[in-house]
């Protein structure tokens, strides 16, 4: 089976993820509901600053360590 390829969640970006970003929102989303961008790396820092800034970041994970990527 052919490996599957993960598009930067960046707007526009089309390169290959590498970083799943773990987020919620606890104004909107209780505990158990997270939420999940990638990055490649150009994009990793600069979303996880925006997430991070707001409260909103909860992890970083390699997508090879999980399997995704």
């Amino acid at each position: 089976m052919p490996e599957q390829l993960v598009l930067c969640s960046a707007r526009g970006c089309r390169e290959r993820a590498i970083v799943a970003l773990r987020w919620r929102n606890p104004a909107l989303h209780g505990a158990a509901r997270t939420k999940q961008w990638v990055a490649c790396p150009g994009h990793e820092q600069q979303l996880a600053d925006f997430l991070d800034r707001r409260g909103f970041l909860l992890e970083r994970a390699s997508l090879s360590d999980e399997g995704a990527g």
